[in-house]
């Protein structure tokens, strides 16, 4: 069923307002969740480097136990931070495509459906979290050592 131009009007303006909708969305909670994680991610890698520094005497045994794991920690975090902001650069780059002003009135400019860059924006978010799973697994790691060698 061929559409008016009446109609086809109405459905384009909705589907433009839908596409940047979405990509405001996936901005807005992308960013929010990134910047959460990374706090948390450096905060307790960082926060453990900060409480071997202050156990005085036993500091540098106990940076030699840990202090490693936390600073591996440390960078996969920030590793996790960027992958992340690749992502959502890919991310709005893909809707910005969809995002045409001139779909709304001419029907052969509506976007095809598919996704740009989509096998880089999987791999992009893959890899965010992988550096993120490893950042807090080296925690366990990092904790479990100082543990080995002080444990009585």
């Amino acid at each position: 069923m061929a559409l008016t131009p009446q109609q086809y009007e109405l459905v384009a303006v909705e589907r433009y307002k839908d596409f940047i909708h979405k990509r405001n969305l996936a901005t807005d909670g992308h960013v929010g969740y990134a910047r959460w994680l990374l706090a948390a991610l450096l905060a307790v890698n960082g926060g453990a480097l900060v409480a071997i520094s202050q156990l005085g005497e036993i500091s540098g045994e106990a940076f030699k136990a840990g202090g490693f794991w936390f600073l591996a920690g440390l960078m996969s975090a920030i590793a996790s931070g960027f992958c992340s902001w690749i992502n959502l650069q890919l991310l709005a780059a893909g809707f910005d495509r969809w995002i045409n002003p001139e779909m709304l009135f001419d029907p052969s400019k509506q976007p095809d459906g598919k996704i740009h860059r989509a096998k880089r924006i999987d791999f992009s978010l893959g890899c965010a979290i992988f550096f993120g799973v490893v950042s807090w697994s080296l925690v366990a790691v990092g904790a479990w050592r100082i543990y080995e060698v002080y444990a009585v």
